[in-house]
């Protein structure tokens, strides 16, 4: 059973009324988190857990295993690549994420657009997990977690009216992404020791980007 780090339910979730609800899950290796939202969008439950690793932590969860109006599942893996949709063919997706990391043999290779910013995430996910994933949480739409970061990355940007950089904490994973208005400039993921290495990959951010980190600020995005 996972140990719960942070939960929060209000009054006004009622069991009886999921069926108009949506159901968002964020899930990693050793940590998740659910976030459940009513009809107008207001969040009346969110719990986050750790647990061991690729434990079926949602059994003991009987309030996500109701049937909601919509679920969303978001993959915190790190083997992923993004390409330019003017580069992408769904045939051969397995190469282009071959060419910068190692998936492995029993994984499914998958892809998510963003048309708004003229790239695809490219991801692998293992087909077994991938399988129970789709049984236990029926219909539910599955994407890499950087895909649903990337367009709140750039909404803020084009609000912001400059480039912005970001970067959003997972565990002891840091995701880092650099906008320029519609523009991707940098996207990575690294994983952090210490301190010292979470202020290197930042300020590599800014150096691969092209940006200035005494002109342009940064937000901090981080898993509770």
């Amino acid at each position: 059973m996972g140990v719960i780090r942070y939960d929060i339910t209000e009054d006004a979730f009622d069991l009886q009324r999921t069926s108009s609800f949506e159901l968002s899950i964020l899930t990693g290796v050793d940590s998740s988190s659910y976030l459940i939202t009513d009809e107008n969008r207001a969040v009346v439950c969110t719990r986050t857990l750790a647990h061991s690793p690729f434990e079926e932590w949602w059994k003991d969860e009987q309030r996500i295993q109701l049937h909601f109006q919509k679920t969303r599942l978001a993959w915190t893996g790190s083997t992923f690549t993004l390409v330019p949709a003017r580069l992408y063919n769904g045939e051969n997706r397995k190469s282009l994420l071959s060419a910068l990391a190692t998936p492995p043999a029993t994984a499914t290779i998958l892809a998510d657009p963003i048309p708004e910013l003229d790239a695809v995430v490219v991801y692998a996910i293992e087909q077994d997990q991938l399988t129970q994933w789709r049984r236990v949480f029926d219909g539910c739409r599955i994407y890499h977690a950087v895909t649903p970061l990337l367009h709140l990355m750039r909404q803020q940007t084009v609000k912001a009216g400059r480039p912005l950089v970001f970067a959003f904490l997972f565990d002891k994973n840091m995701t880092t992404v650099a906008l320029s208005a519609d523009r991707l400039l940098f996207c990575n993921s690294f994983v952090c020791k210490d301190t010292k290495d979470y202020l290197y990959y930042l300020l590599l951010t800014y150096e691969q980007a092209g940006l200035s980190p005494e002109k342009i600020r940064f937000a901090w995005l981080e898993k509770s």
